[in-house]
């Protein structure tokens, strides 16, 4: 065991010493080009466990703390996001009437889709891809362009309103209804824009046009109707 472990360490104290003769003759800027170009897949993954931990974390905390989570709200591409989904949090819970301590509503405002450039964005684009794939997010407010991400995939990714409120009070939204296409080519109402809504505008949101979406891998479908109601100010 002493000898595996001297192994282990002489060969990564070697590959250091290695890659430090690369780059000390470099300059800051090259020796970041070289790090990014070498590591990139290790930094990110790295990232996403860190980030992963932090979220498992967050959320455990807030379910014991708050109780039950019985709906999940995303707000993305939002610099502002993570104040809004607070009070978004606290007051669709009140609004369901919900107890504090044994139920509760969670809402993370930091999520992002499909920007580039920083290594939070891909952070934030896997952890939105594995909480909406795993029937974490109930709904999404978000724009059109966070929709138009997933146009490649094959599956349908959002719920089809008529499935939720009706096919009469999709016709009485009317403009407000954002239409999407399914990968059979088909157009379908799956978003309500909320462009005016309080919250967003009192925390300064980001988004131009938000609208809600619901994943089709949501799982509190029963609730969805009352989050309409409740983000319209009905």
């Amino acid at each position: 065991m002493k000898e595996l472990w001297y192994n282990i360490r002489t060969a990564v104290s070697d590959f250091c010493k290695t890659e430090w003769a690369k780059l000390k003759p470099m300059t800051f800027q090259d020796k970041m080009v070289y790090i990014w170009e070498y590591y990139k897949l290790h930094i990110i993954i790295g990232a996403v466990l860190i980030a992963s931990t932090i979220s498992i974390a967050t959320t455990v905390h807030k379910a014991r703390a708050g109780g039950e989570v019985v709906f999940g709200v995303a707000i993305v591409n939002d610099m502002n996001g993570n104040d809004a989904a607070d009070q978004l949090a606290m007051e669709f819970g009140d609004y369901l009437g919900l107890v504090y301590g044994d139920q509760c509503v969670q809402a993370n405002g930091g999520y992002s889709v499909g920007n580039t450039g920083m290594d939070y964005y891909e952070v934030a684009s896997i952890l939105m891809m594995v909480d909406a794939g795993a029937g974490n997010v109930d709904v999404a407010i978000c724009q059109e362009s966070t929709l138009k991400y997933f146009d490649t995939v094959d599956d349908v990714v959002w719920m089809d309103l008529n499935d939720i409120i009706g096919e009469d009070r999709v016709a009485e939204l009317g403009d407000l209804i954002f239409y999407y296409k399914s990968p059979e080519g088909e157009d379908f109402p799956c978003g309500i824009y909320i462009k005016d809504h309080p919250v967003l505008a009192a925390h300064e949101s980001t988004l131009k046009e938000p609208m809600i979406v619901f994943p089709a891998a949501a799982q509190h479908v029963e609730y969805m109707d009352d989050f309409v109601n409740y983000i319209l100010g009905e």
